[in-house]
């Protein structure tokens, strides 16, 4: 038996070659995404006080998705609009020749200088007349033009600092702050503007990370919005 064993063939297992597919199985993760989408994010920070969206509704374009508040900002606005009107009434201080006050105050001296200067002048010519009659001294006729001059020389320096009250340098220094309380006052209702916080596009909201009470800082993601038809499946491999 040992020999007739030993003198047997062996056997060889065999298959037929064939064309086919290999195919692996492997397990990963991925997302499904729209295509066309927008990712809205705030430009500065804020407490969220009110989200009048949900999650997998459909928007409209600047519809509003979240609405902010900044601590300080209305106290901001009321001191840049304080600032801003108080530059426009210098500037149309300035453009109206001065201080009201300041303007007055030499008009009136100027009035009671010229009454003063007329009465002078008749005084004058009168000590003249008699002067000529020989019914008063040279001098006193002299102490009485003089008295004129002197008035001249009062009224002149008056009417020059009424003029010299507003100067080019004041009103174009006026102008600038009117400028700058404008720019500012511009910039901190943007900064409100911003509070507010509208759909870049048309789509649905498939992601809303925004709720209300939470505080956002610059660069903080508010919600998603895409167009889900089609949508496109990213499978990482």
């Amino acid at each position: 038996w040992v020999i007739r064993k030993r003198s047997e063939p062996p056997q060889v297992p065999f298959a037929k070659a064939a064309r086919a597919a290999i195919t692996n199985v492997v397990s990963t993760n991925g997302k499904v995404e729209p295509i066309d989408y927008v990712e809205v994010r705030v430009e500065s920070p804020g407490l969220v006080n009110r989200v009048p969206v949900q999650n997998g509704r459909i928007v409209a374009r600047d519809q509003i998705l979240a609405e902010l508040s900044t601590p300080g900002l209305d106290d901001e606005i009321a001191a840049a609009t304080a600032r801003e009107a108080q530059a426009r009434a210098e500037l149309s201080t300035l453009q109206g020749g001065g201080s009201s006050a300041a303007v007055a105050e030499l008009d009136g001296s100027l009035r009671r200088l010229r009454s003063d200067r007329d009465a002078a002048q008749k005084n004058a010519e009168s000590v003249d007349r008699l002067s000529q009659k020989q019914a008063a001294t040279p001098y006193e006729a002299a102490q009485a033009r003089q008295a004129v001059q002197s008035l001249d020389v009062q009224i002149q320096s008056l009417e020059t600092r009424r003029k010299s009250l507003v100067g080019k340098g004041d009103l174009a220094a006026a102008e600038a702050r009117l400028h700058e309380a404008e720019a500012n006052l511009q910039l901190t209702k943007g900064r409100q503007a911003r509070s507010l916080i509208h759909a870049p596009i048309a789509g649905t909201i498939y992601d809303l990370p925004a709720r209300i009470g939470s505080f956002l800082n610059a660069g903080d993601p508010v919600a998603r919005i895409g167009k889900l038809d089609p949508v496109r499946v990213r499978v990482y491999v």
